[in-house]
């Protein structure tokens, strides 16, 4: 079987992703040092969600994806594309500004709905947190756009830099400012760290040719096209944005730090549950994109793109789910407990941790699968989907927060993943659901993932031992033996993605450092 292209520029983009979700951990592990799982942390994680559901739903989430297909389209005329591009910007830049304004006018009503559990002193700092980072709908928004003209173009790398600014910036602000002016210091950090990485795309795209002029231009085609796809894709989003809304409603009304130690718990699902898969989608969209608009192209030529996606997700995404869950406590260890987080802390946190990493996989086959509907812009379709996984999600939480308490959210998200690969899959592709997945290689990552977690069973109890530096260390030669492991019983079983990335290894070692971590920048 062919090398997969996708997986070419993956390193590069997942790298980028890899180092700004650590800074997100450093940024967490520094919130969780200096002042703990408490009101105030609480206070935090309620007022930065409000601004990443108002992007995720007009932007990053919606937006984006509509504007690619149409975009892409019209790179052939690069004056016409950048018309199309300012109108957008234009629009989106009118509309976040409105966003932000209402979010700082009714910030006292949506952290009353949001988080109906805090008490009176940690809704006022809430309250006041949300008005602060208000400016980040503009921003980020903003900067999420350009970064949809740059992947168009080709240009993955810078777009993926954003969440390393923005958290960079907000671990330094921490550091620095956090035991002068207390927790207002990392939104001060986020808001410098969002306008860097919106200046730098502007001057990128500035550099390609993109000439910044304000034009609505209402009536063009592309942009009511643009629109047309915008707004079941908006609805798709702000469904999808019902997790962390119920998280936040449910988890204010347990003990005080619940809510920040199920956030911090999140956060550890992230490294596994989104850098690879997110990744992989970024690169793959366009490809999906390019292969829907030729007529000539036979069902199954893309049943073979959107499949092997989805095995490659599968690929990648799953010794990370299997190696964070037999280490979710000594990980939760080292980046978290110190100072003001307390062992009992960080022992609730690796178990809600554990409970998230079995979404992993699942998660991962669904973004790629979301995207594979989106490239065939059934936006309607998807919003169907969407919401009947987003129903399951709902009444999985109310029921297991009784049943179990805290620990019950986690096993919701498992579920409504579950549920929506399987329904997701019956649609995107064509005529074949999961029969155009199941293959040898497909059976070669299983039987890998299944060898490495009986290794893990028996080596991981021996990392708990150690601590600080030491323990560091034997995490880092843990996750290199299985990744190692993993790949090589994988090739040996004849899956095609493992053989390629030992043979890029390969490659790159001949030409290190030049070349250590980035492929061509038009792959």
């Amino acid at each position: 079987m062919p090398r997969f292209e996708p997986l070419r520029a993956l390193t590069g983009v997942a790298a980028l992703a890899a180092l700004g979700m650590a800074l997100g951990y450093a940024r967490d592990a520094s919130l969780a040092a200096v002042f703990g799982a408490s009101a105030l942390t609480d206070a935090f994680f309620v007022a930065t969600i409000i601004p990443a559901i108002v992007v995720a739903v007009s932007v990053s989430g919606a937006l984006v994806p509509a504007t690619l297909p149409v975009f892409g389209a019209r790179l052939a005329d690069r004056a016409q594309a950048w018309r199309l591009a300012n109108a957008l910007l234009t629009w989106s830049a009118a509309l976040l500004t409105l966003a932000a304004i209402l979010v700082f006018v009714t910030a006292s009503k949506l952290v009353t709905w949001l988080a109906p559990g805090l008490n009176v002193e940690t809704r006022a700092l809430a309250i006041t947190l949300t008005q602060l980072g208000a400016p980040l709908i503009f921003l980020v928004g903003l900067a999420a756009l350009l970064g949809a003209f740059a992947n168009a173009l080709g240009s993955f790398r810078l777009p993926a830099l954003v969440t390393v600014w923005v958290n960079g910036a907000a671990f330094l602000a921490i550091l620095l400012l956090g035991p002068r002016i207390g927790i207002v210091s990392a939104l001060l950090g986020m808001l410098c760290g969002a306008a860097l990485q919106l200046l730098m795309q502007g001057a990128s795209l500035y550099q390609q040719g993109w000439r910044p002029k304000i034009t609505f231009a209402w009536r063009h085609a592309d942009v009511r096209e643009t629109l047309r796809l915008f707004i079941p894709l908006a609805a798709f989003v702000a469904l999808a944005q019902s997790v962390p809304i119920v998280e936040r409603m449910l988890g204010s009304l347990f003990s005080s730090g619940d809510l920040s130690l199920l956030a911090y718990a999140n956060k550890l699902f992230q490294i596994p549950g989104l850098v690879i898969s997110s990744s992989l989608a970024i690169i793959l969209y366009p490809r999906l994109i390019r292969a829907h608009a030729e007529p000539a192209r036979a069902p199954e030529a893309w049943n073979e793109i959107l499949t092997r996606g989805v095995r490659a997700s599968f690929f990648l995404t799953l010794p990370l789910a299997v190696w964070f869950w037999f280490n979710a406590a000594a990980v939760t260890r080292l980046l978290l407990e110190r100072g003001a987080f307390s062992p009992r802390d960080a022992q609730t946190t690796a178990a809600l941790a554990q409970l998230l990493m079995l979404a992993v996989v699942p998660a991962g086959s669904l973004l790629v699968l979301t995207r594979g509907l989106h490239a065939q812009r059934k936006m309607n379709l998807a919003l169907g989907l969407g919401a009947l996984t987003t129903a399951l999600y709902i009444a999985a939480a109310f029921f297991a927060a009784r049943a179990f308490g805290l620990r019950g959210l986690p096993l919701a998200f498992v579920a409504a993943q579950i549920f929506g690969c399987a329904l997701f899959a019956r649609f995107a592709f064509h005529g074949r659901g999961w029969r155009a997945v199941w293959d040898r290689s497909f059976g070669a990552t299983a039987a890998a993932g299944v060898s490495l977690a009986a290794v893990l069973w028996l080596t991981a109890p021996f990392v708990q031992n150690f601590y600080g530096l030491v323990l560091l260390g034997a995490l880092g030669i843990s996750l290199g033996g299985a990744a190692l492991l993993y790949c090589g019983l994988a090739a040996w079983w004849g899956n095609p993605e493992a053989r390629h990335y030992f043979s890029s290894g390969r490659a790159r070692l001949k030409n290190f450092p030049r070349k250590l971590f980035f492929a061509r920048a038009g792959d």
